[in-house]
């Protein structure tokens, strides 16, 4: 069986925005997390979605709390 948790809140990180080549870079150097897109628009949705996973997966493992102390 399949278990569902639901977290809301904010979290603010710096990020940051590279031009590489064609491609957009975002990343945070605070949970060593990238994201790209070939637009700088598309570069942030995708960012968005790699934390979500990468916060959920923390939620799934029991490191969250570790993981944010860092």
């Amino acid at each position: 069986m399949e278990k569902k948790i639901t977290v809301t809140g904010n979290i603010q990180l710096p990020l940051l925005t590279l031009r590489e080549g064609k491609w957009f870079v975002v990343m945070t150097p605070a949970l060593d997390l990238a994201a790209q897109g070939k637009t700088f628009e598309k570069a942030h949705e995708n960012f968005e979605i790699t934390l979500k996973l990468f916060l959920e997966e923390c939620l799934v493992q029991g490191t969250l709390e570790q993981v944010l102390e860092e």
